[in-house]
Formats: C-alpha cells, sequence, structure tokens
C-alpha cells in the first residue's frame, strides 16, 4: 500500500486485511501477489482508492463536484452536484454488482431509496 500512512496491512495465512489510518484522505494505492515457499508471483494491477469524506471524481477535478449523504448510510441517499447537465449514474456494491443506474438531465440532484 502507497503511502503507508493510510494504514496498514495485517497478513495471516493466504488473507489480508486493511486497517485504514481514520484520520487519512487523498488517494492510496493497492498492488497485491502470491508468496509461498517456491517463489512469488508478479504483482496485480495498482488499483486506485480515493479515501476522504467525499466521494470524488478525479479526472472532472476542478470541473464538479458532488456530495453524497448522508454518509455513510443505510441504503437511502442522495447525490448533489455543483452544476446541472446530464449525468449518467450507476451504483454498484463492492463486489461491482450494479444496483441501479439512473439518467439525470437537466437537474443537480438525486435520490435513491432502499439500495441495501
Amino acid at each position: 500500500m502507497n503511502p503507508t500512512e493510510a494504514g496498514s496491512l495485517n497478513t495471516s495465512g493466504n488473507s489480508c486485511e486493511v486497517a485504514w489510518n481514520l484520520a487519512f484522505e487523498g488517494l492510496a494505492t493497492l498492488k497485491v501477489n502470491a508468496s509461498n515457499i517456491c517463489g512469488a508471483s508478479a504483482f496485480s494491477e495498482t488499483l486506485n482508492i480515493l479515501i476522504g469524506p467525499e466521494v470524488s471524481l478525479p479526472e472532472l477535478a476542478g470541473q464538479l463536484k458532488l456530495k453524497v449523504y448522508p454518509n455513510p448510510g443505510k441504503g437511502d441517499f442522495s447525490i448533489s452536484f455543483s452544476q446541472s447537465g446530464k449525468f449518467d449514474i450507476l451504483v454498484t456494491d463492492l463486489q461491482g454488482r450494479e444496483l441501479e443506474s439512473k439518467l439525470l438531465m437537466r437537474h443537480n440532484q438525486v435520490a435513491f431509496c432502499s439500495l441495501i
């Protein structure tokens, strides 16, 4: 994990758990590999993880700001944007499965309900 101040890795057997530093905000990267007495595999592709109180899109930095609230939530939440426009919003779970999608036209706020 980089930077190291983002958190620590706790390994046990063939699993690893990330203990995030709650004071850290910013971009963290994570790569994994397997190793045993025969050697080590190549590292995985880098996973970029943006850590902070708000969700953001690095490719739109300085152009568009968004807020997700309440954060954390329990399945009902809203997303508001700093400007109106056409937005195709896809909400997924941690495994990447689609929970809901919405097309937002000429508005700057959308609500999602009961996504747990």
